[in-house]
């Protein structure tokens, strides 16, 4: 498809807001965009000939002016055994986060005193939660930093601010790589969720964000999360 179509394509979003994902059907497939297509054809069908490479897919496009003769794109798609297929991975973690309860809350951006800014996109007065950096460029996305938030999410995020501006040691390198990671065309976004509670040793409410960041950190294996924390949860 054409890079303006696949952009449209890609700004698709369900009832609650969510990206669309791709329906089973082509899940594997990658979405490639070139710039040979022009946008006013539409695609009639698609067809792989006789002979063709295993993974290549023919697209028969068909202009929507009758003047024009028909044109065929050949698109060879990666082969999975050698490289990753990119869009794929990104939906997967997205999947992923989704199936744990997780919802994008807003956006880290560079702010005009150059150090990086939460942009939250609502508030959430309730206390105890889980959140994720997602780090987003062109090779795909990942999570590049767990955290916890035994109060409000808003508060929290007011505490990385203050270390984002020489409040800590920390906070100075996650604003660090926030900033060169912007500069260099990466995006970060929040997700967040709501943490478990659980009634212990008679109290009810206890909430179980403590636990919960432990084992995000686990799971997603995130660079910016101190090593050692990783290492002592093993032990």
């Amino acid at each position: 498809m054409s890079p303006r179509s696949l952009v449209k394509l890609g700004g698709l979003v369900d009832t609650p807001g969510q990206p669309l994902r791709k329906p089973d059907m082509i899940e594997k497939l990658d979405l490639l965009s070139p710039t040979a297509i022009p946008n006013d054809l539409t695609v009639a069908q698609a067809q792989a000939p006789h002979g063709s490479p295993s993974g290549a897919l023919l697209l028969m496009l068909t202009s929507r002016k009758p003047s024009h003769s028909t044109s065929y794109v050949n698109i060879k798609f990666v082969n999975s055994r050698n490289l990753r297929y990119r869009s794929k991975e990104k939906m997967d973690l997205i999947q992923s986060m989704l199936e744990l309860e997780f919802l994008k809350v807003g956006d880290l951006v560079l702010g005009l005193d150059v150090y990086p800014r939460f942009a939250l996109n609502t508030k959430h007065g309730e206390h105890g939660w889980v959140y994720l950096w997602l780090e987003l460029d062109s090779d795909g996305s990942r999570v590049v930093y767990v955290g916890k938030a035994g109060g409000t999410l808003a508060r929290r995020c007011m505490q990385h601010a203050s270390g984002f501006a020489g409040g800590s040691p920390t906070g100075i390198k996650h604003a660090a790589n926030i900033s060169n990671g912007i500069k260099a065309g990466k995006r970060y976004e929040i997700w967040a969720r709501k943490a478990g509670v659980i009634s212990l040793f008679g109290e009810a409410d206890i909430s179980m964000c403590e636990v919960e960041e432990r084992a995000l950190i686990q799971k997603f294996r995130p660079i910016w999360n101190k090593e050692q924390h990783v290492t002592n949860m093993r032990r």
